[in-house]
């Protein structure tokens, strides 16, 4: 745990505008440009009722156009979206983590495992430099966590 949180505040930091993905030839993978889109189903099932699913709302809104920028328009080159996706996806989800903590059901970790499961196989894949392997579950993560897990949280959040 202390390697992985280690890890993640250098490529928040000394790392902000690198991109982990240098020595991929593939510039664009529309699987993975796809499945940044998942972060809109949460808004979906947001009633806007308060200030917090509003905020929320934008939320999700400014997680679904950085991960385009990052991980699809600038996947391979050093920008500086890069950083700052890294910086709201770490924020946003300690959010809804705080956000979903008192009413978190004792299957949660499960339900939440898979989606883990694909973020680590995502990171792996980077580290063994292969492409196809990085897009298949970095999609995966995003479809399970924005598409399945997020509108979750915020159900238990929210109307809960």
């Amino acid at each position: 745990m202390y390697d992985f949180t280690k890890n993640q505040m250098i490529s928040m930091t000394n790392n902000f505008s690198k991109t982990d993905l240098k020595w991929s030839k593939a510039r664009y993978s529309n699987k993975l440009g796809f499945s940044c889109l998942a972060f809109l189903t949460p808004t979906i099932f947001l009633k806007r009722n308060t200030y917090l699913e509003i905020f929320m709302e934008f939320l999700f809104y400014s997680q679904t156009s950085l991960s385009l920028a990052s991980d699809w328009y600038y996947s391979g080159i050093d920008h500086w979206t890069h950083g700052v996706d890294r910086w709201h996806a770490t924020l946003f989800f300690s959010l809804q983590c705080i956000l979903t903590a008192k009413k978190i059901h004792i299957l949660w970790p499960l339900m939440s495992a898979p989606a883990i499961y694909c973020w680590y196989m995502g990171k792996k894949a980077v580290k063994e430099k292969n492409w196809h392997d990085y897009v298949y579950y970095h999609s995966l993560w995003h479809l399970i966590g924005a598409g399945i897990i997020c509108p979750i949280s915020m159900w238990l959040a929210c109307y809960n």
